[in-house]
């Protein structure tokens, strides 16, 4: 969305294709894209609502989350909010509000 913005501009244009240059891989991250199929018919940089196909995990192979947070109080709006900056907590959980993208 940002990027649509700074496109309105010829000032601004040179720094919304700078953006686009990021890596597939970092594109995937900030929408929790895994396979290839939630792309399909989508421009990466103008995604629209959550296409993502719930996958379950490995049967065969140990599956643990972590997270941590520096904030003493972890029900603070700011922390679900934001949380490190990164992820919010409940997604480095992978908590999710449908059942079918809840990580168990």
């Amino acid at each position: 969305m940002a990027d649509n913005l700074l496109e309105l501009s010829a000032y601004s244009a040179p720094f919304s294709r700078l953006l686009k240059i990021r890596s597939c891989g970092v594109t995937d991250l900030r929408y929790g894209h895994i396979i290839d199929e939630d792309w399909k018919g989508c421009d990466r940089f103008k995604i629209v609502g959550d296409r993502r196909t719930p996958i379950a995990l490995p049967k065969h192979v140990q599956c643990y989350t972590l997270a941590a947070t520096l904030n003493k109080q972890p029900s603070n709006m700011a922390q679900a909010v934001v949380g490190d900056g990164l992820v919010s907590t409940s997604s480095a959980l992978g908590q999710h509000k449908s059942d079918e993208m809840q990580l168990n």
